[in-house]
């Protein structure tokens, strides 16, 4: 479970710097 939260939080914040 926690490596899907990780994977989702990393997502995120790349898709954020990305931005």
């Amino acid at each position: 479970m926690f490596i899907i939260l990780i994977g989702l939080l990393a997502e995120l914040r790349f898709g954020s710097a990305s931005l």
